[in-house]
């Protein structure tokens, strides 16, 4: 459950940072293109329904693989945990 916890504050935390980033120096300030593609064609509801998709889907892969490839589930979990919390402080040194 905490594993879990941990990787959902850490993809929060890169989507609210990434609202703020936007709000304060525009699109242009955002560094993936895949990011910014969806948000230029869908709009930034669109960006955020698709981290929260993607933050479900790799929490319940972490749920399943938990029960016969725990060190497989910790890997995913930690990856998932990092590559938020890297985006995360990306945006914040950038605000």
């Amino acid at each position: 459950m905490i594993p879990i916890l941990a990787l959902a504050s850490a993809q929060l935390f890169d989507l609210m940072s990434f609202l703020l980033l936007v709000g304060q120096h525009g699109l242009a300030a955002e560094l993936n293109p895949l990011v910014v593609r969806l948000a230029t064609e869908f709009g930034l509801g669109a960006v955020a329904i698709a981290k929260l998709v993607l933050l479900a889907y790799v929490a319940c892969t972490v749920a399943v693989l938990a029960r016969r490839r725990p060190r497989l589930a910790g890997l995913v979990n930690v990856a998932g945990v990092a590559a938020g919390s890297l985006g995360g402080f990306s945006n914040m040194l950038t605000i």
